[in-house]
């Protein structure tokens, strides 16, 4: 026999496999009534709202990954996925510095940061996590192209560059 919670997981993988997301989203809001404190569920829900272009209830799922389990990296990138596609620097900026705060000697932690910053236009700020990246990984050539590309956005600002915030 299986579990009510088993159940309701079933249910809702069954409309996302039919691409009845909307249907999958209302599973998992009722799920979410009876395991509130379930993380995985808040995932689930976020991400299809992320698909269905509700941003703003796809960063309070992702938010409540972030309350509940505040060390949960996966939580924060979620939400920096939803400020890029409203182009929200500043939000993105926040749970980059997180991240950071958890894992200052991951590359792609600075990296990323720098990429966000280098969008947002702060390309001082881009250099500054381009070089804290390099510091940790001197031999990182995607971190060494992007700090060049930042270089150039400088000096010849009406050309293109191939540096996005991630």
């Amino acid at each position: 026999m299986e579990s009510l919670y088993e159940e309701y997981r079933q249910r809702a993988e069954q409309n996302f496999i039919t691409l009845n997301l909307t249907e999958a989203i209302d599973i998992y809001t009722e799920a979410i009534g009876l395991w509130p404190n379930d993380v995985d569920l808040y995932w689930q829900r976020g991400h299809l709202q992320y698909f269905l272009g509700n941003y703003k209830e796809a960063l309070d799922d992702f938010t409540k990954i972030t309350e509940y389990l505040p060390t949960c990296v996966d939580g924060y990138q979620c939400r920096i996925m939803v400020n890029h596609t409203l182009k929200n620097y500043s939000g993105m900026l926040t749970d980059h510095n997180e991240i950071i705060k958890l894992m200052p000697r991951k590359v792609e932690s600075w990296r990323s940061r720098g990429e966000t910053k280098f969008e947002a236009g702060d390309f001082i700020g881009a250099l500054a996590d381009f070089d804290a990246a390099l510091k940790l990984n001197p031999g990182d050539m995607r971190t060494h192209q992007l700090r060049i590309d930042t270089k150039r956005s400088v000096l010849y600002p009406n050309t293109s560059y191939i540096a996005t915030a991630s």
